[in-house]
């Protein structure tokens, strides 16, 4: 029998949460955390992970998307803390839950994506000790438009493989950027220099 990975959660704990969050909350961020949500897992999903996201609802309640594809309307409030938990009684075989709506001060202890209405305001890990990256909204649609797989987005699953699922290099991103930039500028640079550091 050999050890869990570092990062690696424990056989039968639940998954791992993380938060997807805009930050402010402006018009341009909220639209993109959805796009980024879908594309997030389905970015997980090419390298063997069964993601789980899980929004609250305005009005209360949680709106649950399992990895098979099928939809959970839960009519009660369920705590951010609690939610791994939650989330392994509707699916044991999940490998990790990403939170959307979960905003309040009580959920900031949780790991975090954040996304920006413009350009990125800080660097990864930075700030909020829960902080994995921060996303500006215009390189997140950007990114997406691009045509064909979305770098950032599969450096972000990179990023989760190696920090929370124990599985995965995040360094394997360390080709030259796609955009033909300089290695270490922008997102890219930022999330490889916290993949070293974690």
């Amino acid at each position: 029998m050999t050890a869990p990975e570092a990062g690696a959660p424990p056989p039968g704990a639940p998954p791992p949460v993380v938060r997807i969050v805009a930050a402010p909350a402006s018009t341009a961020a909220l639209r993109s955390l959805a796009l980024l949500g879908a594309t997030l897992v389905e970015a997980l999903r090419a390298r063997g992970y069964r993601t789980v996201t899980a929004e609250r609802r305005p009005a209360g309640g949680l709106s649950v998307m399992l990895a098979s594809g099928g939809r959970i309307g839960v009519e009660r409030a369920v705590a951010a803390a609690a939610l791994g938990g939650f989330v392994a009684g509707i699916d044991p075989r999940a490998d990790l839950v990403l939170a959307l709506g979960f905003d309040e001060a009580a959920d900031a202890a949780l790991p975090s994506i954040e996304v920006t209405g413009g350009e990125p305001a800080g660097t990864a890990g930075g700030g909020l000790a829960g902080r994995l990256a921060t996303i500006g909204a215009t390189e997140l649609n950007a990114s997406l438009q691009s045509g064909g797989r979305s770098r950032l987005v599969d450096d972000l699953a990179a990023l989760l493989d190696a920090r929370l699922l124990g599985g995965g290099d995040a360094a394997a991103s360390e080709a030259a950027p796609a955009d033909g930039g300089l290695p270490g500028v922008g997102l890219l640079g930022r999330l490889r220099r916290l993949a070293r550091r974690g």
